[in-house]
């Protein structure tokens, strides 16, 4: 009786122990990243002796993936700076203290080894002015800089920066009352126009759609995606994802990414338990499924976990858009 009862707990400490082994990899990649957080690499920038001063950007050193760019220099380190804004002073004021200037996020960036530097210009005239400096001083310093246009970019401000941008991420976000401010007709229109630029400029684009099943309905993500396809190519990479506080949204992603495939899109993203797959990237030929076809490049939980590619070209020789080295 004794023996037996001890054949069950080894079996079921070696169960554990393999279970423990099985979600390591994951583990320590997080451990990274936490402790490049812990070791300071994550600050709120504000200054809280001057209210009169700048509200700096948060920054923060993140695998690339977590900014939901995936086809460019996968697995680098990204330092991103969230908008800043202006609190009490007008756009031309300067920032006395010298605290969190550009050439202050530059050198953090440098310091912590990161090899692309990610920043968002929110409308404002201070917002924009900041990334526009940030972007030449990068390109200075041999940073690779990508910009965010959430939606409040005007078209003149996004065509100043663009020439300095290694890369843009444009996100769609229907979620918000004042979200066409900027647009004579839809924000779609307006956003379609800033991927227009892009493209046209000849830089590496990716765009994150924020579905909100509050405001977006099934048809107007198809019209959209029509819209996408008609104006530009299969070939654009999509990401979907859920917008914050949204309820109720993994049927409509189910719904978007199912859309997007079968319009033809090669490059389609979604993340979460309901999309397994979601996250790899396939040779086109192979589709955007994983039933026993090549996996480009794997990746769990915006972790790069392995890249298959040849600086971007498969193993039939097909080459994927993107900015591999």
């Amino acid at each position: 009786m004794k023996i037996r009862i001890k054949k069950i707990i080894s079996v079921i400490l070696g169960l554990l122990f393999l279970g423990f082994l099985a979600i390591l990899p994951t583990l320590l990649i997080q451990s990274t990243v936490q402790g490049v957080r812990l070791a300071g690499k994550l600050k709120n920038l504000d200054n809280p002796k001057n209210k009169n001063q700048v509200q700096k950007p948060i920054a923060s050193i993140e695998p690339i993936e977590k900014e939901e760019i995936f086809h460019f220099l996968p697995g680098s380190k990204v330092y991103a700076l969230a908008a800043a804004e202006p609190m009490n002073q007008s756009t031309n004021d300067k920032n006395s203290n010298g605290e969190r200037t550009p050439a202050a996020a530059i050198a953090e960036a440098m310091d912590a080894g990161a090899a692309v530097i990610l920043t968002t210009c929110s409308g404002s005239g201070f917002s924009c002015d900041y990334s526009l400096s940030l972007a030449k001083l990068a390109r200075e310093n041999n940073l690779r800089l990508i910009l965010v246009d959430d939606g409040y970019i005007s078209h003149d401000r996004f065509a100043d920066l663009l020439p300095y941008c290694a890369a843009v991420k444009i996100i769609f976000a229907n979620d918000s009352s004042d979200f066409y401010r900027h647009a004579p007709d839809t924000f779609a229109n307006y956003a379609l126009d800033n991927i227009s630029q892009a493209r046209q400029s000849g830089k590496h684009l990716e765009i994150e759609w924020r579905l909100n099943p509050a405001v977006d309905s099934d048809n107007d993500i198809n019209d959209l995606l029509m819209q996408l396809k008609n104006n530009f190519a299969s070939d654009l990479i999509l990401h979907f994802s859920a917008a914050e506080n949204a309820s109720s949204s993994t049927t409509i992603l189910r719904q978007a990414v199912a859309s997007a495939q079968q319009a033809g899109f090669k490059y389609v993203y979604a993340d979460g338990p309901d999309f397994p797959n979601g996250e790899n990237t396939f040779c086109p030929a192979a589709g955007n499924n994983s039933s026993g076809l090549f996996v480009a490049i794997k990746r769990q939980n915006d972790f790069l976990l392995q890249n298959n590619l040849t600086n971007g070209i498969c193993p039939d020789g097909t080459a994927i858009p993107g900015i591999w080295k």
